[in-house]
């Protein structure tokens, strides 16, 4: 259940059922204490954390700087049937025009309502959930700026924050061992 009130705790109970459901047996990196998350980025990082409900589908967008959380009013049935129609046409190879139409209407509803608070980031982590485990975010079009999402971010798609989070801190003791 996700508690409005509580954000961060929905965002630790989400991330333990995400990362209990690995199969390397990852422990969650963060539970609701802000800073875990947040410290665990680099500076030009952002992370779109989904948690789809039955009724609404929930965003907690995490930066380097702080943690948002936000509840869309996208049943899960609406965006699984949008997803998998998306995926048809890609599959199908369908004209350009009818593709852009598709994935920029999928950016409109999952991307666009937290697109400002990412949009100058250069890396954009996306923990997805449910069928958003299908959409390619790379490939979702920004029909407002004439412009996919892979032409502004480089797209990382976890299954979990935990994972990405020990990959970014081995990433960075590499590179200090380096220096």
């Amino acid at each position: 259940r996700l508690s409005q009130d509580r954000p961060l705790d929905a965002l630790a109970q989400a991330e333990r059922a995400k990362s209990g459901s690995l199969s390397n047996g990852a422990t969650p990196a963060c539970g609701p204490e802000t800073q875990c998350w947040t410290r665990a980025l680099p500076t030009d990082t952002s992370v779109l954390y989904y948690t789809q409900l039955a009724d609404r589908l929930a965003v907690w967008v995490i930066t380097p700087t702080g943690i948002d959380s936000l509840v869309l009013p996208v049943p899960a049935a609406d965006l699984r049937a949008r997803v998998n129609q998306y995926r048809r046409a890609l599959e199908q190879r369908l004209p350009d025009d009818r593709l852009v139409t598709l994935s920029s209407s999928l950016f409109d509803q999952i991307l666009l309502p937290v697109y400002a608070r990412v949009r100058d980031r250069a890396t954009l982590v996306v923990v997805p959930d449910d069928s958003l485990h299908g959409v390619p975010f790379a490939a979702l079009y920004d029909a407002r700026r004439r412009r996919y999402v892979i032409e502004d971010h480089t797209v990382i798609v976890s299954p979990a924050f935990t994972l990405f989070a020990e990959h970014a801190a081995s990433g960075r003791e590499a590179d200090s061992c380096a220096d």
